[in-house]
């Protein structure tokens, strides 16, 4: 399962998260970057999340990103 398998890869990068944080891409996707391992970070959920509602208009979406990892 790609989730699975990214969340694997994120946690084996940056470690376990605090009941704050949540993995992200930085730059942001939004912003058109490609979602690649090595844009992954740490960050803290409320302000990361803030800052993407302002950078677009807020869609959920599904993706399958497991090409580009």
């Amino acid at each position: 399962m790609i989730k699975k398998n990214l969340c694997s890869k994120a946690l084996k990068k940056l470690g376990p998260l605090n009941f704050d944080e949540i993995y992200a891409f930085e730059p942001a996707l939004s912003i058109g970057e490609l979602p690649k391992i090595e844009n992954l970070v740490k960050v803290k959920m409320i302000e990361h999340l803030g800052m993407l509602a302002q950078l677009a208009e807020v869609d959920l979406v599904s993706m399958d990103i497991g090409r580009f990892l």
